[in-house]
Parts: structure tokens; C-alpha cells; sequence
């Protein structure tokens, strides 16, 4: 079957280089001094002006990037982050004007960076949240057998670990990345894997990566992780730990992977950084608040007081006098307390409420929701109520007179020099 012939214009399009590019942005101005200024058009801006222009690393190994002439190598290929931007497409002298944009890339985002540490699902357990039952049984059972493909695993790391090794010195010496061998699993020699594993060794952070990649562990707290992966090195590589454990930066290396999605369906939004507007009142200093209903005074059961809010039990804010029950005896009442946190009011009608304001909600590594609230503002609350002329009106500032700094009279209309104010000496 004859394929497709491509159109003129798509074959343009595939033999096309680029021959041009967007402008840079306006270099940012200085502030306005009296005093003298010194710049520089090679100083490090505060934001890039210019597009950064990246290529796949099969085209950078013949230092292809689209223009209309390759790039050097050598210019190119030796750093680790092959980014550039173009000052000019084609100069005076035929040559394309680039340099590299390495400062400019310092957004996780941008770099690929973060991911690992907001990862919440794992294959494999976390470590600190086992018994000791749990985790002898998981070694039997999941890590014995896993023996042989663990050596197969380590293979493949130190055909990688070669393969860098190789590509740094190819650098060094201007080799050039094509003289780069191919080093796969297949071509590491049991003398070769026994000396990486004598590398790991005296490498326990290299070594403890390694492990938890293979088994897709969950991160955990650092003192956790050397007391219980030990038997794990022992067990599968037959190693002694020697150094200390990087410590992991994930969010849920204290508290554990949560077993659901972290956001649990409820909201996908991270950031309050957003106002409420009110049809009548315009915008809002605080968002609306939330009833909660106090589901058990501190009285009937002798502990803390807790709040229910939205069908979750939420502990009271510590911290602020409307809930401060301590330095409050049980015969004593105080007006700042909000009523119904010390005896249960049987005159209410559906029990004693409150109002709060949400301020933080996660899934914990059991699935319960976790939620934090904050006493709600009362100017909030009066607004929700529809009690806004219960609203005190705030105290003006008393006026000063302003300093002064001799006798000032004033004179007649038309009576001398000095019409209007004059200064008595």
C-alpha cells in the first residue's frame, strides 16, 4: 500500500528552519534617583527578556536546534541543562549569536523538580507506620522473594552510574557526546556489579534510593527509616549501614501516604488567595463563615469540647479566648466564651452552634479528614445574619491640631507688606 503523499505545505513545513523569533521584552527600567547609576548589559536580570530554546537529545548530539546552521558542540553539550537563547539568528559575520538560560530556570515546575516530593500513591508500605508483626511479615513475604530481581535492578544501576561516568569524562576531555559507549544491564560482569555494590556501601543515602525505588516505598521520617530498613539491607544485599539518610522533603513523610486522593473529591483548589464578593456589601476582608454545631461540651465528657462541622468532628481553635476553657472553672462563666462549650443548653433548639471559619483540610494516612477551623470574625457573622446595623461603628480618630512652631496672626486685608500670614519673631 503506497502512503500518503504529503502536501507542499506540510512539506515546507518539515524542511523549514526557524528564521525568527519573538523580540525580547524591555530590559526592567531603574528607579528614579539623583544619584549616579551604574549598569550592565551582562548583569543578571531579575526576570529573562529573552525565549529559551530547547532541543531533543537526539538532535543535540549533531547540534541541530532548527536554526539555518548547527550549533557548536562544544558550547552546547557540556552542561546538564542544554538551554539557550539566541541574541541573534544571523549577525554581520554569519554566525548565530546564543548563550545559555541555566539562571533563568529556577521554577521547580519549569525543571521538572517537586514531583517526587508531592507523590501520595505507592506500590509499596510505609515503613513507620508498621508493627513489628507487619513488618517482619512483609519481609518474608514480599522482600525474600525478591532476591533476584533486586541484583537484575542493581545491574541496571550501574549501567546508568557507568554510562554517566563515561558522558562526564567524554566532556572533560571535548570528546563530545557521540563517543559515548552504550553500557546496558547486559554488559555489566559479576565483578563489575560486586564493586558497585562496595560503592553502596559507604553511600547510604545512593543505597536507601535505590531500595526505596525498587520497592516503590513510601517516604518516612529519617530516624524511622535507618531503624527499620536495616533488616532490609541485610536481608537483601547483605549490607551494614555507615552513614546517614537524606532527609526526604515529601509532605507525607511524617504523617504517612493518605489512601485516597489527597484532595478526597472535595476540592482542587490549593490556594485561598481569592475574595469574596457580597451582592449587596461589595467585597469581603473574610469569607463567609460556617455554622458548626458544638456536638460535646466539655462537662459531659470531661475532655475537650468538639465542634461538628459540615458531618466532621473538628477540635476547638487553641489559642483564642471565645474557646479557652482552661483557666475557666466549671462554676464560672465568662462572657468571651462562647455559651453551650461548658454544659450542654437544652433550650436550644437543634443544640448549641457557632460560627467558624475553615482554614485547613487533609486526608490523613487512615482516609479521615482532618480539618482545622478558626474563630469566625464577627463582622462576618453579622453580615451572614443580616445584622449589619448591629455592627458598632468604629471610633474616628481624634483630631490633633498640627504643631506650631511660632505666633502666627493675621493681619487685615491690605494693611502692609506681607498680606495674609506673617510670623512674629
Amino acid at each position: 500500500m503506497a502512503s500518503a503523499r504529503m502536501s507542499p505545505g506540510g512539506a515546507l513545513l518539515r524542511a523549514s528552519r526557524v528564521f525568527a523569533i519573538p523580540n525580547p521584552l524591555p530590559r526592567p527600567t531603574g528607579t528614579l534617583s539623583s544619584q549616579a547609576t551604574y549598569d550592565s548589559d551582562t548583569a543578571t536580570l531579575p526576570h529573562p527578556i529573552h525565549q529559551s530554546i530547547s532541543t531533543p537529545p537526539t538532535s543535540l548530539a549533531k547540534g541541530d536546534w532548527g536554526f539555518k546552521r548547527p550549533l557548536p558542540l562544544r558550547a552546547t553539550t557540556r552542561t546538564s541543562t542544554p538551554i539557550i537563547r539566541v541574541e541573534a539568528i544571523d549577525t554581520f559575520e554569519h554566525v548565530t549569536d546564543i548563550d545559555t538560560t541555566t539562571s533563568a530556570q529556577n521554577d521547580p515546575a519549569a525543571v521538572g523538580q517537586g514531583r517526587e516530593d508531592t507523590r501520595w500513591k505507592f506500590s509499596g508500605p510505609w515503613l513507620a507506620g508498621l508493627t513489628e508483626g507487619e513488618f517482619q511479615s512483609y519481609i518474608a513475604k514480599e522482600v525474600g522473594r525478591k532476591k533476584s530481581e533486586f541484583r537484575q535492578f542493581l545491574k541496571e544501576s550501574c549501567a546508568t552510574a557507568l554510562r554517566q561516568e563515561a558522558r562526564a569524562k567524554a566532556q572533560a576531555d571535548d570528546a563530545g557526546v557521540r563517543q559515548v559507549p552504550a553500557i546496558s544491564a547486559a554488559d555489566i560482569s559479576e565483578e563489575q556489579l560486586s564493586t558497585y555494590i562496595r560503592r553502596l556501601r559507604h553511600d547510604i543515602s545512593t543505597l536507601y534510593l535505590q531500595i526505596r525505588a525498587f520497592l516503590d516505598l513510601a517516604p518516612a521520617p529519617v530516624r524511622t527509616v535507618v531503624d527499620e530498613t536495616e533488616e532490609l539491607y541485610t536481608d537483601i544485599a547483605s549490607l551494614r549501614r555507615t552513614a546517614p539518610v537524606e532527609v526526604s522533603t515529601s509532605l507525607y513523610a511524617e504523617s504517612g501516604p493518605p489512601k485516597t486522593h489527597p484532595s478526597a473529591g472535595l476540592s482542587y483548589g490549593r490556594s485561598s488567595s481569592w475574595i469574596y464578593n457580597h451582592a449587596l456589601y461589595g467585597p469581603q476582608a473574610h469569607p463567609p463563615p460556617v455554622e458548626a454545631r458544638i456536638v460535646m461540651p466539655k462537662n459531659a465528657s470531661g475532655y475537650a469540647p468538639v465542634l461538628g462541622v459540615g458531618g466532621v468532628v473538628v477540635d476547638v481553635p487553641v489559642g483564642f479566648p471565645a474557646f479557652d476553657l482552661k483557666s475557666a472553672p466549671a462554676s464560672s462563666y465568662r462572657p468571651e466564651v462562647v455559651p453551650g462549650l461548658l454544659f450542654v443548653e437544652p433550650d436550644k433548639y437543634g443544640g448549641s452552634k457557632t460560627h467558624v471559619q475553615p482554614k485547613h483540610a487533609y486526608i490523613d494516612a487512615k482516609g479521615k479528614i482532618v480539618l482545622s477551623v478558626l474563630p469566625a470574625d464577627a463582622d462576618a457573622v453579622a453580615v451572614k445574619q443580616g445584622k449589619v446595623d448591629e455592627i458598632p461603628e468604629r471610633l474616628q480618630r481624634p483630631y490633633t491640631p498640627p504643631a506650631r512652631f511660632g505666633n502666627f496672626t493675621r493681619q487685615q486685608n491690605g494693611s502692609g507688606e506681607g498680606y495674609g500670614l506673617s510670623i512674629d519673631s
